[in-house]
C-alpha cells in the first residue's frame, strides 16, 4: 500500500514537472504562430485529460482506504496536488485558447486598417474622408489594444 502511495505522489511530481516545471521559459510575441498555438492546445488538452485520469485513479485508491488513516491523509494532499496540476494545465488552455482569439481579432483589425487606408485614398468626398480617417484612427486604437493583449497573454504562457 505505502509503494503504490509513493507511486502516485511521484507520479504527481513528475507531471507538474513536466507539463508546469518552475523553469519552463515564458513564451514571446513572436515566438508563437498559429499552428504552434494549435498544438499547444491539443497537447495541454491531453496534458488534462492525463491528469484528471490519475485523479480519478487517486480517488478510487482512497475509497479503498480506512477513513483516518495516515495513509488516507497522504492520498488526499496527493489528489489536492494533482487537483493543481490540473487546474494549471487548464489555465495554459484557457490562456493558448485566448492568445487564438485576439490573434484572429487582431488580423481582422489589421484588414479593416488597410481598407480603410484604401477608401481613404479613393474617396473624393472631404466629409466622408474625415469619417474614414476617425474610424481608421479608431480601428488603430483598437490594434494597439489587441497587441498590448498578446503581449500580457504570451507572458503567461510556459512553452
Amino acid at each position: 500500500m505505502l509503494s503504490s502511495i509513493t507511486r502516485t505522489i511521484l507520479s504527481v511530481l513528475a507531471l507538474a514537472l513536466m507539463y508546469m516545471g518552475p523553469a519552463a521559459p515564458p513564451a514571446r510575441a513572436q515566438a508563437l504562430p498559429r499552428p504552434v498555438i494549435k498544438n499547444l492546445i491539443t497537447v495541454r488538452t491531453k496534458q488534462a485529460y492525463a491528469v484528471d485520469g490519475e485523479i480519478q485513479k487517486t480517488q478510487k485508491f482512497l475509497a479503498q482506504l480506512p477513513a483516518p488513516s495516515v495513509a488516507a491523509t497522504t492520498v488526499e494532499t496527493v489528489i489536492s496536488q494533482e487537483q493543481a496540476v490540473l487546474a494549471a494545465v487548464q489555465a495554459q488552455i484557457n490562456l493558448l485558447t485566448s492568445l487564438l482569439a485576439n490573434l484572429d481579432a487582431a488580423d481582422e483589425v489589421y484588414k479593416l486598417i488597410q481598407k480603410t487606408q484604401r477608401d481613404i485614398k479613393r474617396t473624393k468626398n472631404q466629409t466622408v474622408k474625415t469619417v474614414l480617417q476617425a474610424l481608421l484612427a479608431a480601428l488603430q486604437a483598437d490594434l494597439a489594444a489587441i497587441q498590448a493583449n498578446i503581449n500580457v497573454i504570451q507572458s503567461q504562457i510556459a512553452l
